[in-house]
């Protein structure tokens, strides 16, 4: 019995590993939040970030990357899902909460905050690791984290507009530069290092192993003490069980729904390595540069915490889901009969 526990938690030990992190995070918020013990601000926003997109730019081959960047139908499917489809969803979602309950001014807040993840860019560390620990295409996970970035300094605040009425912009050239030294810098030393085969020899253990996941676990850790820490949280508990149950629930049908749809014929029948990347790519949304576009709100909104609530709640729910569809996505890559499992 001992045995076959001890061999349950070595497959599963991400999710016992996600489990124990967000446990941790409850009891002593203070270690992971902003200027906490480990300063995420420093060691997670820029070290584990540029250690992902090193440990990428080691395993990736620079002819797949390459491929991967000519994959026009693929990154045209993850950014129409991620600045058209998904805020249409949410549309649709938020005038059904406003129709079927009372709309006082808390649920009124709560569809705008829902309605502004909508419109965010995906993140550029969560969506890739995940891929990458599918065996899906890394190479497009990538591109498309980067893209949809780019994109959202342009897009986010005209979404924004357009759905809430209220003008947000961003500095693109901090936020140009940290994306060279998060992304571009690592990226390109790891296809350095690559090629020289002494390194290559010494970096060749770190391509398969699960540092890129235990880098994930920290992500999380930070973003849960932070949540755990947040005033918004604890003065707003009763609207953090309406938005987590939408968010959930949309999270679930758009993931169900991006895996269903690349495998049908009339879409072009993606690869399944594909279908993973789109999968993580199209539902994710980034924190880090939400908030600050959020920010940017205040002289029309004065409750910012309600406002930004809905997204402290999904940063970490995308990840938890991801999590927990991460094995199981694995083994459907690589050919296993888990269809069942999956739908």
């Amino acid at each position: 019995m001992r045995a076959i526990l001890a061999r349950k938690i070595r497959k599963h030990w991400f999710l016992v590993c996600l489990v124990l992190t967000i446990i941790v995070a409850y009891i002593a918020p203070g270690i992971g939040s902003k200027g906490g013990y480990i300063h995420p601000e420093i060691t997670v926003k820029y070290g584990a970030v540029f250690i992902i997109f090193l440990l990428s730019g080691l395993s990736l081959q620079t002819k797949d990357m390459y491929r991967a960047i000519s994959q026009v139908k693929v990154h045209s499917f993850i950014q129409l899902s991620t600045f058209l489809c998904y805020p249409m969803v949410m549309i649709i979602i938020c005038h059904l909460m406003e129709n079927l309950f009372d709309v006082g001014s808390n649920m009124t807040n709560i569809t705008r905050g829902l309605l502004a993840v909508a419109c965010m860019p995906p993140p550029v560390s969560s969506a890739i690791i995940l891929t990458r620990a599918c065996n899906g295409n890394e190479g497009a996970a990538i591109f498309n984290s980067v893209l949809g970035s780019l994109l959202g300094l342009i897009f986010t605040p005209i979404i924004l507009y357009i759905m809430l009425g209220v003008s947000a912009s961003v500095p693109l050239t901090s936020t140009g530069l940290q994306l060279s030294f998060t992304v571009l810098l690592p990226l390109c030393i790891g296809q350095w290092l690559q090629h020289k085969g002494y390194y290559r020899r010494l970096f060749l253990s770190f391509q398969r192993s699960p540092l890129g996941q235990c880098m994930l676990l920290l992500i999380i850790f930070s973003t849960f003490c932070d949540t755990f820490r947040s005033a918004a949280i604890e003065n707003m508990l009763p609207s953090v069980g309406i938005i987590l149950i939408t968010l959930c629930g949309v999270q679930s049908f758009l993931l169900y729904s991006y895996w269903w749809l690349t495998q049908r014929k009339f879409t072009g029948h993606f690869s399944r390595s594909d279908t993973a990347a789109i999968m993580f790519c199209s539902t994710h949304k980034s924190l880090t540069l939400g908030i600050p576009m959020l920010q940017f709100l205040l002289h029309d909104i004065h409750m910012i915490g309600e406002l930004a609530l809905p997204l402290l709640v999904h940063h970490p729910l995308q990840m938890v889901l991801g999590g927990i569809l991460m094995p199981h996505l694995a083994a459907w890559v690589a050919g296993s009969n888990v269809h069942a499992t999956l739908v």
